[in-house]
């Protein structure tokens, strides 16, 4: 057993498991904690992904549960768009069963797993990181530089000195019987998901995930499941509940001396859809070129690990900016404006122009966006909330 590690990455979700593979590959003494006794539950993720996720990291075909080529858009009077691409751009995961085999791929290039073990606190010095998991300090674990990939909320980050999450917001899903639903649908509206939407997704044959997010708290799963109850779309609204917090933009500082925030720690989630394992993995990957750099030179301080925030914020900044700009301007439409531009795009040729985008995808949203903004249809939107094209 190593006495100090090199690293020591808390949490054991797709992107510290990810991380822990890319560290242990290049030699790395390296320990992943997970609070939880069994890997990826308690789970409540939808467990979406694109193509490009599926292409860039190691996720194994047998996670996969559906594809998914096509979607319908619900206003709030009811109004639909159906969108559908020739081919797969999504898919729906088991989300248990990909925390298990990222987790099982990174045991099998030398980290070491340990479960049930919560993490009470950190102290980061010149000489390393101690983790303290125990009620005495005997049990207490050292590395060399520690990576939080704790999910949101956790209070790790902040008494590791790095930045805050500004906005939040509440997210609510189950698991419920449906009768013969064959695609995603989306629900719109702000008496049904205030700032967000609603959702019913498909897994297998039989099952769906019914889910919410919204930026204030209430009943609105219970109430969305009540209404699908009566228009016969799921066969009961009896169904368990779980709840969690979902970061709405990245933490304003996510590295120092010793310790990067990875994944939804950092607040690393798509601001369209609340989405966080491609994201998370893509900054994985930058926190794992980054520490490469920093052991290789024998430097972990703060300014040798500001290359990770820098690295994470080239690949998505852009998206994250574009993000934030849909997400607030829809923030501000009432039901009857939403319902105004089903209206415009359902006179259009809006939705086939913008899925027929060579580069449509569903891991990146901001050339939708843009695309979607040039057409005439949608032109007032850019004077409700100015919008600066970025493509």
């Amino acid at each position: 057993m190593h006495k100090k590690w090199d690293v020591i990455i808390v949490g054991a979700g797709p992107v510290g498991s990810y991380l822990a593979s890319r560290l242990a590959g290049c030699g790395l003494s390296t320990l992943i904690l997970e609070e939880h006794l069994d890997i990826g539950r308690p789970s409540c993720c939808s467990g979406i992904v694109g193509t490009s996720c599926l292409s860039s990291f190691p996720i194994p075909p047998r996670v996969i549960l559906r594809e998914t080529s096509s979607a319908t858009f619900y206003s709030p009077s009811g109004k639909t768009l159906r969108a559908a691409t020739p081919n797969p751009v999504a898919f729906v995961v088991d989300r248990p069963m990909l925390d298990q085999s990222l987790a099982e791929h990174a045991q099998e290039l030398g980290a070491v797993l340990r479960l049930g073990m919560g993490v009470r606190g950190l102290k980061i010095n010149g000489e390393g990181v101690t983790i303290q998991v125990g009620g005495n300090g005997h049990d207490d674990l050292h590395a060399r530089a520690v990576v939080l990939s704790t999910g949101f909320p956790s209070s790790l980050p902040e008494v590791a000195g790095l930045g805050l999450i500004a906005r939040w917001g509440i997210g609510a899903q189950a698991e419920v019987p449906v009768n013969g639903l064959e695609e995603t649908e989306v629900y719109l509206g702000q008496g049904i998901a205030p700032g967000f939407f609603a959702w019913l997704v498909p897994t297998t044959p039989g099952k769906a995930l019914a889910g919410v997010i919204s930026s204030q708290t209430g009943p609105y799963l219970q109430a969305l499941l009540k209404d699908l109850r009566q228009r016969g779309k799921v066969k009961s609204q009896e169904s368990q509940i779980c709840f969690r917090r979902i970061a709405f933009s990245p933490r304003s500082r996510t590295y120092g001396a010793r310790v990067l925030a990875v994944g939804e720690a950092a607040g690393q989630v798509k601001v369209t859809t609340g989405g966080g394992i491609f994201y998370g993995l893509v900054c994985a990957e930058e926190a794992a070129q980054t520490l490469k750099r920093a052991f290789g030179s024998g430097d972990l301080s703060s300014r040798s690990l500001a290359g990770y925030e820098k690295g994470w914020k080239s690949r998505l900044g852009t998206e994250f900016k574009v993000g934030a700009w849909a997400r607030s301007l829809y923030g501000r439409l009432s039901d009857r404006r939403i319902d105004d531009i089903f209206a415009r795009v359902q006179g259009s040729d809006i939705v086939p122009t913008v899925t027929g985008m060579d580069d449509f995808s569903f891991d990146w949203h901001s050339p939708a966006i843009a695309q979607a903004l040039k057409h005439q249809a949608l032109q007032g939107l850019r004077r409700l909330f100015p919008f600066r094209d970025t493509h």
